[in-house]
């Protein structure tokens, strides 16, 4: 976890830190262990967890804007 993070100063922010949280910190490989059994199972498993990954980053970019001034991720709207 970021050690420079701040107390959430919008519902923005807690949203894109708890986004950010869930793409770097939540393993995977115990659901696909159980999930997966062959090839096929394992490429639907993949595309799943791209697709919603993929997701999940195009939600923390439209929030980037949103972030406290100082914030190391914010971006000029």
């Amino acid at each position: 976890m970021n050690e420079n993070l701040m107390r959430a100063k919008s519902i923005q922010h807690a949203e894109y830190e708890i986004i950010e949280h869930l793409l770097g910190e939540i393993d995977l490989a115990g659901l696909k262990a159980l999930m997966c059994d062959d090839e096929h199972s394992t490429k639907r498993f993949d595309a799943a967890a791209k697709n919603l990954c993929d997701r999940l980053t195009a939600m923390a970019d439209v929030r980037r804007k949103n972030l406290p001034k100082g914030h190391p991720d914010r971006t000029e709207a």
